[in-house]
């Protein structure tokens, strides 16, 4: 064979093999490409059953889906965030906390998330739930200050919601900060007076004068304090009120989505 033919036959070799080659490449890509949308599917599956099973009150096997998820994609926000909530109906609130501190660690503007974590950090810095003889008052004051945290987060993406303000306020108080306190409450009147939420905004200027008079050393059996605290206590359990300040929780909230 003289050295053309073979040059001849050298490149048909090659063509063939590369057109082997790239044909071989391509069923790869489908077959990566089917695996994918089945586990996209099988995916999407877990999180409609964990959903039911959550709106149904299924906690645990809701929790059980949401971690099928996490198997398959372990960086999915909304399956930590909804996991997080499960736990959090169960009233299991470190847990519950864990997956929503890891949900906004992989989603940070994900508001849902955040009012979880306040709620939960509220509900599980309450005395009830610390052993104050082991911890003082370390533990109670780190809680607070996830609340004023995430309180703060809250604001951040939604500047208009009287709820946060609210929150952050009673973070500010529980830690002893009253002067932010007070800062934080006449800020969440303002908003609410912007939105027109009346009775809300005497309820957070109510709460301001509270404080400011504390700060002032006003007796708490003099007729002012008296009368600015029974105040406080009729508009706290006015229906309107609540529906004024947490509209925009609830709103934000709505079903495990």
């Amino acid at each position: 064979m003289d050295l053309q033919k073979l040059g001849l036959a050298v490149s048909l070799f090659l063509i063939l093999a590369g057109s082997v080659f790239a044909q071989d490449k391509e069923a790869k890509m489908q077959d990566n490409e089917k695996i994918k949308q089945q586990i996209a599917a099988e995916i999407q599956q877990n999180i409609i059953e964990g959903n039911q099973q959550y709106k149904e009150g299924s906690y645990t096997q809701a929790i059980g889906a949401y971690e099928k998820v996490l198997d398959r994609d372990f960086n999915s926000a909304a399956a930590w965030r909804k996991m997080g909530d499960a736990y959090d109906k169960l009233h299991q609130y470190p847990q519950a906390i864990a997956c929503h501190e890891k949900a906004v660690s992989l989603n940070p503007y994900d508001i849902k998330t955040y009012i979880g974590l306040v709620m939960e950090y509220k509900v599980f810095g309450k005395p009830k739930d610390l052993k104050e003889d082991v911890y003082g008052g370390s533990q109670k004051i780190f809680m607070n200050n996830k609340v004023i945290e995430y309180s703060q987060k809250i604001i951040e993406i939604k500047p208009d919601d009287p709820s946060a303000y609210m929150m952050l306020a009673i973070g500010y108080m529980n830690v002893g900060k009253t002067q932010e306190m007070v800062d934080t409450f006449l800020k969440g009147k303002n908003i609410c007076v912007k939105r027109g939420f009346t009775q809300a905004a005497q309820f957070m200027d109510n709460y301001a004068k509270q404080a400011t008079m504390t700060q002032q050393n006003v007796s708490a059996d003099s007729p002012e304090y008296k009368a600015v605290e029974a105040e406080i206590a009729r508009l706290g359990v006015s229906q309107d009120v609540q529906k004024e300040l947490y509209a925009d929780m609830v709103g934000a909230m709505g079903e495990n989505e």
